[in-house]
């Protein structure tokens, strides 16, 4: 009996659920949480079989539910996953899912008593084992930016992830999207290790679920293998068929065909679909659109519209939003999280399951959507259109229908193209099924053309029907994953060339790539590269303002062409656009963002150079139309200048109020203050306003440009520069700036404050680039997962070689013992985070955290003053570990362990160690570490092929596994970067 077990039990979930939600659990819930709490090892069903709208969702809170009665204890492994990945292939049900979650946690932190705060204490205890701990964190994954994740900033920390197939995919085979090669192996370690991954409607990822079965089996190929759970498991109305009925779980109770029971309404109630086929040469967004307003004319208060393509989605928002019968609101997979949580929001207010009642002399909303909105949304429309598809993404569609089972018309419509009734060419997103789901619709429909969408309809027509897959998307099957491609994902520094791309092992083999993510930068001058550097190191992109935009069309818009056919489905067989010759094309430039290790390479306008899970920086100044490639708002006057917000964006996801200022920022607000000048021109007199004092103290474009060109001056000192700098950050945060602007006066007065301060980084051609000097205190950001240590000693206070070391060892050692870690991997831990960094003491890196002094009276590990080290330590500290037996675990295996997670503390040695530069000159270093002396010389050879380096990572790969070894390093590394955040934040005495 664990611990928690004597205080929770598989009967409590009931009054768990009602103290979270206010209302009872279904029967099935009920049942999964038992059968989950009771199995051996807390092992989940293979499959959850359920139709729409059945409250699947609800998995996550019996998963949290399930750790929190398992709980063991603060030191050990628990039966139950602490990480909890709930994975859909849709963008905005991974944001929808994240509020639910968010929800969750937040009510379990705010818990002072009752079921509520028992659960979030044992949380707690199966966390860090402190009281004031946060039981339960949420994150989401949907951007593929390299610095968007925090998840994994404590490996024991209950949390839920929602994330896109993409994401969590790439991660699990040791190259996340968007992540730097150095990083992989700590989210491939963590993504499976003690965590489930729970995929939603596993129709449409197939390919995933195959894959992640293949890492289950392939954990256990380890002589050692951890002790850390894993598990994938489906959830869809159709699991595939090789997965038996004794893995399945089914909801057997009465409720589902209780009429008068609230799950039993959503089954049964009827919905009248009229099959519509439209003329040969229609228009599909306008097809879509007369649809939908004939519906608005039968005062149906919320209709949605479904499109196949995102063009014919836009079109009919468009003709809609042209008109003045219904308001509209376009929801697609290409929008960028602030775009996308205005549109939502504004949805739930008039569709959302909850809302009591509705006016019915409101004015109709028309949402108009992509296959973003069929899977798992919780919205409830009162009628329905959509373009005909798969006969699964019909049945997925029609669950937001009158998705509560009121008592109401609920009208549907299902349009097809002549040409598409028996089709040629198969759909490059449905292959034959359209027609094959016309067919069968309107064989049941017969001579009426109507026919009744009602899920427990359409489930009783197809009981017993044999045929059923020719109406389904065309499912794809994954790559076979065998050994040889895990070791060549492993082998992350170097990378070993061209390594089996995991598209193919994601969604499947001729199957849509995966995305890229973008987003705009005003002010880069691609021909600079200092400058262009600076910039994008002060103000990286952030999952907050990347747009997804599938790699077949990026590529067309990078070639210039516009003719994106492509919709948000995951089996997507658009292709890409042919070769073509781009020379020439100069101007068509952007940037493939690898972090800090971004370099002219990188600067690329062939599309062919575009892969997939690239993270994407296209100057503002580009030719190519943003609108093109996604659902972005129209800033009118400001221009271009104001798609980037990343400044905007960086405060709000990392706590850094960077600020920069262009030329093409300060035309956009020029061009705003001329108008507003043309409007007001006759209404006041300026110089009788009564506050024209106050006026006086804030800025104008003009200003800021007069103030850009002062601060060039050369013969200014430092201080005379961050004066004036100071007097413009002032008048900033007092301005009035248009809404799109507002946030450079709220970065500006940020910037002011004594305990964040600011940096000038950049103050030439007229381009201010302000960085500040300590984050913001907030409770969540994203934070930096793969920098190097001049990038950690920029932002950090000054801390010395030995109180980090302490600092990472303690927290390594909370982090393994809470994860169940103990023994040999146990002491190799404590050795390798206390070592990690003696390397430092080398004189040439000391004289780089002194600026550049070689006279200094402190060992140093961090340093605001630091400046580019022209040598590495990883490989320095090793030597120094090697030079003191004492200080290393006695064991073999453990001492041999603790040297590779000193050797790969940076994501290097993976086989081979960092080559690059070379040592210089030949030095001598020695530090103390607990009355222990060490010693290194300089070249060390370690970074030699035959050093030795390799065959121990080869060796501990075979004894631990692939994924084992990436976990055992993972403790480490996040270890090192959570005690930095913290000397970061002086969180540390």
């Amino acid at each position: 009996m664990s611990i928690a077990g004597d205080i929770l039990s598989a009967a409590d979930f009931g009054r768990f659920f009602q103290e979270l939600w206010g209302y009872a659990p279904y029967d099935w819930q009920r049942k999964l949480a038992e059968t989950v709490i009771q199995a051996p090892g807390a092992a989940w069903p293979e499959a959850i079989a359920l139709p729409t709208a059945a409250g699947k969702t609800a998995c996550i809170d019996i998963a949290v539910f399930a750790l929190a009665a398992l709980t063991g204890s603060g030191h050990g492994a628990n039966p139950h996953p602490r990480r909890i990945f709930y994975a859909v292939d849709r963008r905005n049900i991974v944001d929808q899912t994240f509020r639910r979650s968010d929800y969750i946690a937040g009510r379990l932190k705010e818990a002072g008593s009752g079921i509520l705060k028992t659960v979030a204490d044992c949380l707690r205890l199966t966390g860090s084992g402190d009281a004031d701990a946060t039981p339960l964190a949420v994150y989401r994954l949907r951007g593929g930016i390299r610095q968007s994740s925090s998840w994994e900033r404590n490996p024991c920390q209950p949390a839920i992830i929602t994330t896109t197939v993409d994401q969590i995919g790439s991660a699990l085979l040791f190259s996340a999207y968007g992540k730097g090669q150095r990083a992989r192996p700590v989210h491939a370690g963590l993504a499976a290790n003690d965590s489930i991954i729970i995929l939603d409607e596993a129709h449409c990822a197939q390919p995933f679920l195959q894959t992640a079965r293949a890492v289950r089996k392939y954990r256990q190929w380890a002589a050692a293998p951890l002790n850390a759970p894993f598990q994938a498991v489906i959830m869809s109305a159709t699991p595939p068929p090789e997965i038996g009925e004794g893995d399945t779980f089914r909801d057997t109770s009465p409720q589902s065909s209780d009429p008068n029971h609230p799950l039993g309404r959503k089954q049964t109630a009827v919905k009248p679909t009229i099959l519509i086929t439209a003329k040969r040469n229609a228009n599909m967004g306008q097809e879509l659109a007369d649809a939908a307003l004939e519906l608005a004319k039968q005062n149906h208060p919320t209709i949605v519209v479904f499109a196949n393509r995102v063009a014919a989605a836009r079109e009919a928002c468009q003709i809609i939003k042209g008109g003045d019968a219904a308001d509209a609101i376009l929801i697609t997979g290409r929008m960028r999280q602030r775009e996308r949580d205005d549109a939502m929001n504004e949805l739930l207010k008039r569709a959302s399951p909850d809302i009591d009642g509705r006016a019915a002399d409101a004015r109709p909303l028309i949402a108009v959507a992509t296959q973003s909105l069929e899977i798992g949304a919780d919205l409830d429309f009162d009628a329905l259109v959509t373009e005909c598809a798969s006969l699964d993404a019909l049945r997925q569609r029609f669950g937001r229908l009158n998705r509560t089972g009121r008592d109401i018309p609920a009208p549907g419509r299902i349009i097809i193209p002549a040409s598409q009734v028996s089709a040629k060419t198969p759909d490059p997103i449905y292959g034959e099924a359209i027609s094959a789901t016309w067919e069968w619709l309107n064989r049941h429909a017969g001579t009426s053309g109507e026919i009744d969408f009602g899920i427990a309809n359409i489930a009783k027509m197809l009981a017993g029907d044999q045929d059923d897959a020719r109406r389904n998307a065309p499912a794809q099957d994954a790559t076979v994953m065998l050994p040889s491609h895990i070791d060549a994902w492993a082998q992350t520094s170097p990378g070993t060339g061209p390594n089996p791309s995991p598209d193919t092992y994601l969604h499947g083999i001729d199957n849509r790539p995966a995305d890229v993510q973008v987003c705009w930068r005003a002010g880069l001058n691609l021909d600079d590269r200092g400058e262009m550097r600076e910039i994008l190191r002060v103000c990286p992109p952030n999952s907050l303002e990347t747009l997804p935009v599938p790699l077949p069309a990026f590529r067309k818009w990078l070639a210039g062409q516009t003719d994106d056919d492509t919709g948000d489905a995951p089996g997507n067989h658009e292709s890409d656009p042919p070769i073509i010759d781009v020379r020439g094309q100069e101007n068509r430039r952007v940037i493939r963002w690898r972090g800090g290790e971004t370099g002219d390479r990188d600067i690329t306008g062939d599309p062919r150079h575009i892969s997939p899970g690239d993270t994407i920086i296209i100057p503002t100044a580009h030719p190519g139309n943003p609108h093109a490639i996604g659902d972005l708002p129209d800033y009118g006057q400001i221009g271009a200048a104001s798609l980037d917000i990343g400044d905007e964006t960086n405060r709000q996801s990392r706590g850094r109020p960077t600020l920069r200022i262009s030329d093409e920022l300060l035309q956009g607000w020029q061009r705003i203050v001329d108008r507003n000048d043309d409007l007001e021109s006759d209404e006041v007199d300026r110089n009788d306003d009564p506050a024209s004092d106050e006026s006086e103290s804030m800025a104008t474009p003009g200003d800021v440009l007069a103030t850009l060109s002062e601060i060039n001056q050369s013969e200014l000192t430092s201080q005379e520069r961050q004066d004036i700098i100071a007097n413009l950050l002032d008048r900033l945060s007092r301005t009035q700036m248009p809404e799109h602007l507002q946030y450079l006066a709220d970065n500006a007065a940020n910037l002011l404050r004594l305990d964040v301060g600011f940096r000038p980084v950049s103050w030439a051609n007229n381009h201010l680039v302000l960085q500040p000097r300590h984050p913001l205190q907030q409770a969540w950001q994203e934070q930096t997962d793969d920098d190097d240590d001049t990038s950690h000693a920029r932002r950090a206070r000054r801390v010395t070689l030995e109180r980090h070391s302490h600092g990472v060892r303690e927290m390594a050692a909370k982090y393994a013992q809470a994860c169940g870690i103990n023994g040999d991997e146990l002491d190799a831990i404590r050795c390798a985070a206390l070592l990690h960094d003696v390397g430092k003491a080398d004189p040439l890196f000391q004289k780089a955290m002194h600026g550049g002094n070689p006279y200094y009276d402190e060992i140093l590990a961090k340093s605001p003053g630091a400046i580019n080290p022209t040598v590495r330590h990883e490989l320095m500290s090793v030597r120094m570990a090697e030079s003191n037996p004492e200080l290393l675990p006695a064991a073999p295996g453990a001492r041999e362990l603790a040297l590779h997670l000193i050797a790969s503390h940076h994501g290097y040695g993976r086989p081979f160690a960092q080559s690059g530069r070379g040592d210089p000159e030949k030095r001598a270093a020695d530090f103390t570490l607990k009355g222990a002396a060490m010693q290194g010389q300089g070249p060390t050879g370690l970074e030699r092929m035959d050093s030795g380096i390799a065959e121990r990572y080869w060796r501990l790969t075979r004894k631990y596994g692939w994924w084992g070894l990436a976990y055992l390093e993972a403790i480490v590394r996040v270890a090192d970067w959570k005690q930095s955040e913290n000397e970061e934040h002086g969180r540390c005495n």
